[in-house]
């Protein structure tokens, strides 16, 4: 039954700025042990200025898919503040850039967890 008499504080419901992406393998979705990235949300400041910075870039109407696909990562990248356990050829990948790019499941990833809201509020 509903309390019509109870309020709720939404306070708890506010969403964090970035939040911690477990990455999972792309093949078996296991999480990867000691892999993560912090990402910011779509409630943050940063994606804000990130869709700001994209809707005032004058629109390339001769723009190719991969131009367009290349843009759009490197605005994604942009929402990566830290790169946790991951490693190429034994050195540390610390270009969120070169890591959306060489790896696009990562890329879709990050993309779908973004745009998640519950991703950022906290657990019960």
């Amino acid at each position: 039954a509903a309390c019509w008499s109870c309020t709720m504080d939404l306070k708890g419901l506010s969403p964090a700025q970035s939040a911690k992406l477990e990455l999972k393998h792309p093949v078996t979705f296991e999480v990867i042990p000691d892999a993560y990235l912090m990402v910011f949300g779509s409630d943050s400041k940063q994606y804000r200025a990130v869709m700001t910075e994209a809707a005032r870039e004058p629109a390339d109407k001769t723009a190719d898919a991969e131009t367009v696909y290349t843009k759009a990562t490197e605005r994604l990248a942009k929402l990566v503040a830290e790169i946790h356990g991951l490693k190429e050829d034994g050195k540390d990948i610390a270009d969120p850039v070169k890591l959306l790019t060489n790896y696009p499941w990562i890329r879709d990833q990050v993309d779908v967890f973004v745009m998640r809201r519950v991703n950022f509020l906290q657990k019960a």
